[in-house]
C-alpha cells in the first residue's frame, strides 16, 4: 500500500489484482495497457535506482515528465540483490517499504511494472447514487477527524511530534525512544516545511488531502534539487 496512482491506473486498465509466479531467466518488466500485457527485456535498467527506472520507463512508453497517464512501480539495486528490507517505489516517491517486497520482485527478476489505464470503472446503474453518497460520507468523516485535519494541514510530518511524545518513535536502532531537543527542532513539520524547501501541494489519485508535496530544497548541499517531500510513516 503506497497511495499514489498505481492502484487507480491498474483498476482503469481492467485489473483488480496481479499474481506473479515463478522467476524470469533474464531481467524483465511487466507492461499493462491498451496494447495488452507483456513481459519486456529490462537489461538496460539493471543497476538503476527507482527514480531513474521510472523516468526511463515513462519515456519508453511515450510519457514526457510525469503526466500521470501511466504509473510505474519499480525496484532499485537493493531489490535486485535481495536486500531483505528493499522497497518498491512508484509515482516519484510513493513507497511500499514494509516486509521487503522489493526483494520479492528482485527474486523474480522483475524490475518494474508499468500500467497505463484510462478506461471506465463499471458500476451497476442501481448502485451509482449509493456509491456517491458513501464517498461523500467517507470524505466528510475523514476531513473532520483529528488525523484528517493533521494530514491535510501538516502532512504525515505532522504525526512525528505527537508520536514522539507518546514514546512511539524508534531511535538509535530501538535502544531508546527519545531524541534531543536539538534533533526534535529539526524534525518538526513547521521547520521542515517553512525553512528547508519551497512546496507545491499535490494529492494522490482522487484524494482531497493535498498532503504530498513536490519540493525545491532552499539551502545546503542539495540546494535547488526538486523532489518529493519526506514523509513520516511507521
Amino acid at each position: 500500500q503506497a497511495n499514489g496512482f498505481f492502484g487507480a491506473r491498474m483498476k482503469t486498465a481492467g485489473y483488480d489484482a496481479l499474481v506473479l509466479e515463478g522467476r524470469s531467466e533474464e531481467p524483465v518488466y511487466l507492461s499493462i495497457g491498451p496494447q495488452g500485457t507483456h513481459l519486456n527485456p529490462a537489461a538496460f535498467l539493471v543497476g538503476k535506482g527507482i527514480f531513474d527506472t521510472e523516468r526511463l520507463l515513462r519515456a519508453c512508453h511515450g510519457e514526457k515528465g510525469f503526466e500521470r497517464r501511466i504509473s510505474v512501480a519499480a525496484i532499485g539495486p537493493a531489490g535486485e540483490n535481495g536486500v531483505r528490507f528493499a522497497a518498491i517505489g512508484s509515482d516519484g516517491g510513493h513507497m511500499v517499504a514494509s516486509g521487503g517486497l522489493g526483494a520479492v520482485m528482485g527474486s523474480k527478476n522483475l524490475k518494474a511494472v508499468v500500467v497505463e489505464g484510462g478506461g471506465p470503472v463499471p458500476v451497476h446503474p442501481q448502485s451509482i447514487q449509493g456509491l456517491k453518497a458513501a464517498v461523500r460520507k467517507w470524505r466528510d468523516e475523514a476531513s473532520a477527524s483529528g488525523l484528517g485535519k493533521t494530514i491535510h494541514e501538516k502532512g504525515t510530518l505532522g504525526l512525528f511530534m505527537p508520536y514522539h511524545e507518546k514514546g512511539w518513535v524508534p531511535v538509535k536502532n530501538l535502544t531508546t525512544n527519545q531524541l534531543s531537543d536539538e534533533a526534535l527542532a529539526q524534525l518538526d513539520w513547521s521547520y521542515i516545511r517553512n525553512e528547508l524547501y519551497e512546496k507545491v501541494p499535490k494529492s494522490c489519485h482522487a484524494c482531497t488531502f493535498n498532503h504530498c508535496h513536490t519540493v525545491r530544497i532552499r539551502r545546503g548541499p542539495y540546494k535547488g534539487v526538486i523532489g518529493e517531500e519526506p514523509e513520516y510513516e511507521i
